[in-house]
């Protein structure tokens, strides 16, 4: 597990209305970057043109924690299954340590398995509190992570959602109001499969 240092930044970006160049650059926030050559991303040379500022999000300074599975992997080539395990481990997470389940959340960073060579992706855990609640680090205590796993595997083992394929979820174990745009692809099997072969 790794703890990301989060440092607040001003998040001044400039894109390329043309092909979609992005950087981030504190020192013109306000001003208008002219005249910048860049490369496309396809890596072509471009002319030199103007880059527009926009707003694309904010520094929300919290407490998180990344988890990397080694094996088995979450490989990126099954995002499905990448987010049924996070929503699964989020569920088992608030109910294992006693969290409201609004106080934690998370998302997938894709990654590099430096053992094998294969793109995966991280579970990223944060808590809902500005400033943080320790909520996530306690996950870092002694046995939390295993308590916190075998919840999550008892949890979707004793929903009956999906049948006996266990090929959809509910808001018994996976969905919740936040994750609403992913409830079709969120499904019991995954969270199953992948914490038994842990």
């Amino acid at each position: 597990m790794d703890y990301p240092e989060v440092t607040p930044t001003a998040m001044t970006n400039f894109i390329c209305n043309t092909c979609g160049y992005g950087v981030i650059d504190e020192k013109h926030y306000g001003k208008k970057l002219t005249n910048q050559k860049h490369r496309t991303p396809y890596g072509d040379n471009y002319s030199s043109t103007d880059l527009t500022q926009y707003s694309l999000g904010h520094t929300f300074k919290t407490d998180v924690v990344r988890i990397k599975f080694i094996y088995p992997e979450l490989n990126s080539n099954n995002i499905d299954k990448a987010y049924s395990v996070l929503y699964g481990l989020l569920e088992g997470m608030s109910r294992y340590m006693d969290i409201e389940r609004r106080d934690i959340s998370g998302c997938l960073h894709w990654y590099t398995n430096e053992f094998t060579g294969n793109p995966n992706y991280s579970i990223i855990l944060f808590d809902t509190t500005p400033g943080g609640a320790e909520n996530v680090k306690r996950i870092n205590e002694q046995n939390a992570l295993e308590g916190v796993l075998l919840e999550t595997l008892k949890l979707m083992q004793n929903c009956k959602c999906g049948g006996e394929e266990m090929d959809s979820s509910c808001y018994g174990c996976l969905r919740n109001y936040f994750n609403q745009k992913l409830h079709e692809r969120l499904k019991r099997k995954y969270v199953v499969e992948f914490l038994q072969n842990i």
